[in-house]
């Protein structure tokens, strides 16, 4: 199963993709451990599930009303994550931490946005401090890290959204001194929002011009496009069809020869035997999040929830992992779309 994850984590990457929330099956062993770019698993109490994030188990004791619980699983979930962070010497590990903490922040927020004003975060103030806490580590330690420029963009418009949504969150439960705080912490994110003071956060104000600067959003048929070309990307690595890799990364066949065999090689290594499949989701809203760039037009994040993997390891063993995957994008002139790879350090 290590071996597998690996692996998927090699291929995502090349993707521009960013390893978030991937969780294996177990294979027989029943010891419960974390860990970014190997297992990415925890134990819920009950059978391992080989489709769910990590933190599955806070998500789902929201969904069941079990607050307490949902927000002890928090906390433990960013503890594991901060600890990564500061422990971990490979900086693709650390950066998958980053990730995986303010997306973790990220749901929490959502489930807790679910309540009533007056029952969030059960009128406690510590998990809104933790959570703050986790922000600025992760703000710091991506700071020192090198990474993709996109995933640096995507790290800072999590931050901002976060920090946004820690105000709104604390509006009936910390002081206005203790906003105002929080606010001064994330100025520049906030301000590169184009939000100019707490209260511009608290009413959703923004510049005039700021309006009228933000994209359109992405017609059906360029979603289309875009899911087609994600999916296309899969089919030429797993079938080795050069001209198709080439096609969808506006390359040549030269580059996606390099690909493959970088690919083919890390496969051997991890002994997988088969990658049989890839399947993504259903288009839709929820599952493909566009985002124009703020530094180029034409350049879009596309964020897709739930990719499914299967593979045949060189047991024989059949394994499946399912992810949340970022991709860059390039819309060109013409109207047709290209899938941007990161240059490889």
């Amino acid at each position: 199963m290590k071996t597998f994850v690996m692996f998927c984590l090699f291929l995502f990457t090349m993707l521009a993709c960013t390893n978030v929330n991937l969780r294996a099956a177990d294979q027989g062993d029943d010891k419960s451990r974390y860990s970014v770019n190997e297992e990415n698993r925890i134990k819920t109490g009950g059978e391992q599930s080989e489709q769910q994030v990590i933190y599955h188990d806070m998500i789902e004791a929201y969904q069941k009303g079990q607050f307490s619980e949902a927000r002890k699983l928090a906390r433990a979930h960013l503890q594991h994550f901060s600890d990564e962070m500061n422990t971990v010497s490979d900086e693709r590990e650390r950066e998958s931490a980053v990730h995986a903490s303010l997306d973790i922040i990220s749901q929490m927020f959502g489930e807790e946005d679910k309540l009533p004003a007056t029952e969030r975060f059960g009128r406690d103030t510590d998990l809104l401090q933790d959570a703050e806490d986790r922000m600025i580590e992760a703000r710091d330690v991506f700071s020192r890290l090198k990474p993709h420029d996109k995933n640096r963009e995507f790290i800072q418009d999590k931050i901002r959204q976060n920090s946004e949504r820690w105000l709104r969150a604390g509006k009936t439960i910390v002081s206005r001194g203790r906003l105002e705080s929080h606010y001064r912490t994330f100025k520049q994110e906030l301000e590169g929002a184009g939000y100019s003071s707490v209260d511009n956060v608290l009413n959703v104000v923004k510049p005039r011009v700021q309006q009228s600067q933000e994209p359109q959003p992405v017609s059906d048929e360029d979603r289309g496009k875009i899911l087609k070309l994600i999916d296309g990307f899969y089919r030429g690595m797993i079938s080795g069809d050069k001209q198709l890799i080439a096609a969808v990364t506006g390359s040549n066949k030269v580059k996606a020869s390099a690909l493959l065999d970088r690919y083919n090689s890390d496969l051997r290594s991890k002994g997988i035997s088969k990658i049989i499949k890839a399947t993504l989701p259903e288009m839709s809203a929820e599952n493909y999040t566009v985002q124009r760039s703020n530094v180029s037009p034409n350049i879009y994040s596309v964020s897709v929830q739930g990719i499914k993997i299967d593979v045949i390891q060189a047991d024989g063993s059949q394994s499946t992992s399912t992810g949340d995957k970022l991709f860059s994008l390039k819309k060109e002139m013409s109207g047709a779309w290209t899938l941007e790879l990161p240059e490889r350090k």
